[in-house]
């Protein structure tokens, strides 16, 4: 992808002209500088690659005054994962705070060079309960539900290609339906070195399952104000789980 850093002028800029305030979360796809591309995870997830990976999204962090997810291939102990990292306060969050997806996508041969996660993620940003997602992870509905009781925004970052997006968008408002709470799905866009066309904006679903339109669009980019998932008058099953 060409380099976030040069869109950040011009998100300040938009954001004080419209008089919104700095955004609490800013979300980047899954793999978000390099796409997904399995075959060369182990290049991907290099020290060069994974200290300029650190750099940029450290450096949104800082200038946007926010805190930011973004994907990428990472090397622990010999092996290689498919991550979601959280950076705050312009530096990279504790690793309690980063989420290994744990549901490999097997055609693209994922779990043939990458290491499935183990257990989920769930951290607080501005007072909201926020658990992230990646791609494939989209397809099991369980892995969602086990949290429901406590998260107010699942975050599902992706390469989900265009000709699947209806499967996309059908998938993310069903897991906002179930699980009575907010789902923000980012997409990449563009096309893959295997081919693959990518052109989904980022979408967002509230807890009734409604597609929310963005405060603000800047190419790319949306951006959301949003009420708390408690002020939704929703069934309230998946928080009765708390006390069942």
């Amino acid at each position: 992808m060409d380099d976030p850093l040069l869109e950040i002028p011009g998100i300040t800029d938009q954001l004080e002209l419209k008089g919104l305030k700095s955004p609490d979360l800013i979300a980047y796809p899954e793999c978000a500088m390099t796409g997904l591309a399995p075959i060369r995870a182990k290049a991907l997830s290099n020290e060069s690659q994974t200290a300029e990976f650190e750099r940029v999204f450290s450096s949104i962090s800082s200038a946007l005054d926010a805190a930011v997810l973004a994907g990428a291939f990472l090397e622990s102990d010999g092996s290689i994962y498919n991550s979601a990292v959280l950076f705050e306060d312009g530096i990279k969050a504790e690793d309690s705070k980063t989420y290994s997806k744990r549901n490999l996508f097997a055609m693209s041969d994922e779990s043939e060079v990458v290491t499935a996660g183990s257990s989920n993620r769930m951290f607080k940003i501005s007072g909201w309960n926020i658990s992230p997602k990646i791609c494939y992870d989209l397809r099991f509905p369980n892995d969602f539900y086990v949290q429901a009781p406590d998260v107010d925004l699942f975050t599902v970052i992706a390469n989900w290609p265009h000709v699947r997006n209806h499967a996309w968008h059908s998938l993310l408002k069903a897991r906002a339906i179930e699980n009575e709470t907010f789902v923000l799905g980012v997409n990449r866009s563009g096309v893959d070195e295997f081919g693959n066309e990518y052109n989904s904006k980022p979408v967002l679903f509230d807890p009734l399952g409604v597609e929310v339109e963005p405060s603000l669009e800047l190419g790319s980019m949306s951006f959301w104000e949003l009420p708390h998932r408690s002020s939704f008058n929703t069934v309230g099953s998946t928080r009765a789980k708390r006390h069942g």
